[in-house]
């Protein structure tokens, strides 16, 4: 399960993709947003999905896909490049990836 929003730019709608397919999930959801995660939302989602699963409404194939989280705080990266950084700044590799964050408006948004 994957979470997905679907529709009108600034008017986006919450889903999932089930098995490759979308689904439409705004008959029990607002959206994916801070209200969602603090609730316990994703939990919910789970039985939701377990329960209805591929009975919940597809989402036509022509739907405009939107970003799947609507106005993050903070965006969580990934150095794909540590090991190469590691070894010019003449540092040790390090074991595991290297994370950082970068504050939402820090982002250049897509109009």
């Amino acid at each position: 399960m994957r979470l997905i929003r679907f529709g009108a730019k600034g008017a986006e709608k919450p889903g999932v993709i089930i098995e490759g397919e979308r689904r439409d999930c705004s008959s029990y959801f607002e959206d994916w947003n801070r209200n969602f995660f603090n609730e316990d939302g994703l939990d919910k989602l789970s039985e939701l999905v377990q329960k209805k699963g591929r009975d919940l409404p597809p989402v036509p194939a022509d739907t405009r896909w939107g970003s799947c989280i609507p106005r993050p705080n903070m965006i969580m990266c990934i150095g794909l490049n540590y090991s190469d950084h590691a070894l010019e700044s003449g540092m040790e590799i390090p074991g595991e990836p290297v994370l950082f964050t970068k504050a939402s408006n820090t982002i250049k948004w897509a109009l």
